[in-house]
């Protein structure tokens, strides 16, 4: 399709939408510079109201605050998962070990 075409059906579209519709009124406000986009072989981008931008920004952070505490509290659930498993390995220990004294002096009567 040639930029020719492109522009000639983004004014039919905004035609047909018609000024009642929701995307009508929009998109063609947004028109000209789309127009312009295109003949400047640029990829035409969907304007973003200053508030949605700091709307977005907001729940990014947000987001990275979130993501933060989630791998804080990951960490110190393993940090006590491997002391608990730490101390069992020592557990473990301390028994086998009482276990082949016992056998020993068993063995050794």
């Amino acid at each position: 399709m040639t930029k020719a075409e492109e522009i000639k059906l983004l004014q039919e579209t905004i035609a047909r939408f018609g000024p009642e519709s929701y995307i009508g009124p929009w998109l063609n406000a947004y028109r000209f510079r789309i127009e312009t986009d295109i003949r400047s072989d640029f990829r035409p981008e969907i304007p973003m109201p200053a508030d949605a931008r700091h709307e977005a920004a907001a729940i990014l952070a947000d987001a990275e605050e979130q993501r933060k505490r989630i791998i804080e509290a990951a960490e110190r659930k393993a940090k006590t998962i491997e002391t608990a498993a730490t101390d069992y390995t020592v557990t473990i220990r301390r028994r086998a070990i009482a276990a082949l004294e016992r056998s020993a002096a068993e063995l050794s009567k």
